[in-house]
């Protein structure tokens, strides 16, 4: 054991200081450059950070003898606490620049008159850093005017969504008090009052819960859009996991999959990343025809929808006005 930690000593070392020579690179070369370009300099060394972190020390950590907890890092930055106890919490991931995704998220689903149902339920999106000014300074003020942005201290990319399930994670069992937390896309509509419903119902656990659409045991991609090397997973097929664009855990499970964080290596894919918690820590997932992958009469709700996936904009409204005049 001793030499073993002795490995993982040298390995942090050696990355430190890889990492230190190229920021030491960068200092000296950010002498000869504006103040414009102090974002760049921030968005190279946080990348370099990151790149020696996957490629130095998460290839022994994947070794099968590993059992020794890597450091996490948060990628937390809001410490906003929830003010009260709520019975659902919504967590939607977006980009940056999706603006009127959120807004239309917040006029449609997620609306003040919907909010009012009991139990309590809250909406907040998980949301990155931006390169573009502009968009900062939007992301400010819209914080400002809805108070409901969960921000995170990375740049926003496709390939980092699962630092979003982290920092959404954490934040739930750190600052706020629930029973249920749903995880989504913004390209997702929610019908509230009957997922609440189905989480109100005697059949419906209250613990060790995760449930949505469920792929089971799927094929490891090594070719195409969703390839991933051996070196990055070795074994043939995925964990059974939810499908990504909405999924719903009970507190327990949430809280579980935080605490194991430090044990667990970090993969890239969100959903197959909740699979491997889910996996590793006995967490059975279970299929719900709830939540649908609708390609036909798209903008028309099923009497069993609780979520659908592939939303347009027109849609949005449309779906949401039927589910009001359904009731």
């Amino acid at each position: 054991m001793l030499s073993h930690r002795k490995k993982i000593t040298c390995l942090l070392l050696a990355a430190l200081g890889l990492l230190g020579m190229h920021l030491l690179v960068l200092l000296h070369s950010s002498s000869f450059t504006s103040s414009s370009d102090s974002t760049q300099f921030a968005r190279t060394a946080l990348e370099i950070e990151l790149e020696l972190a996957k490629t130095v020390v998460l290839p022994y950590l994947n070794q099968e003898s590993q059992r020794e907890p890597f450091k996490h890092r948060t990628a937390l930055r809001t410490t906003t606490a929830c003010r009260q106890y709520y019975f659902l919490l919504i967590l939607v991931s977006s980009s940056p620049a999706n603006f009127k995704r959120r807004n239309d998220i917040r006029k449609t689903w997620a609306d003040d008159d919907t909010a009012r149902l009991r139990p309590r339920w809250k909406t907040a999106f998980l949301v990155a850093q931006t390169q573009i000014i502009q968009d900062s300074d939007l992301l400010i003020k819209e914080n400002e005017d809805h108070s409901d942005l969960i921000r995170a201290d990375y740049y926003d990319s496709y390939w980092n969504q699962t630092l979003k399930i982290l920092m959404g994670f954490e934040w739930t069992v750190r600052y706020c008090s629930f029973s249920f937390l749903l995880k989504a896309d913004d390209d997702v509509f929610v019908n509230v009052p009957k997922l609440i419903s189905f989480l109100n119902a005697p059949t419906t656990q209250t613990e060790k819960l995760y449930t949505g659409r469920l792929h089971k045991k799927p094929d490891v991609q090594r070719n195409g859009k969703w390839k991933v090397s051996k070196e990055e997973y070795s074994e043939k097929n995925y964990p059974s996991h939810c499908s990504g664009f909405a999924f719903v855990l009970s507190y327990d499970v949430v809280a579980l999959f935080v605490e194991v964080f430090e044990m667990i290596p970090y993969f890239r894919i969100d959903d197959v990343y909740v699979g491997i918690l889910a996996d590793k820590t006995g967490i059975i997932p279970v299929h719900n025809e709830g939540f649908e992958v609708s390609r036909e009469n798209l903008c028309i709700p099923f009497d069993n929808t609780l979520v659908r996936h592939g939303m347009v904009d027109e849609c949005l409204a449309e779906i949401f006005n039927r589910t009001k005049e359904s009731k």
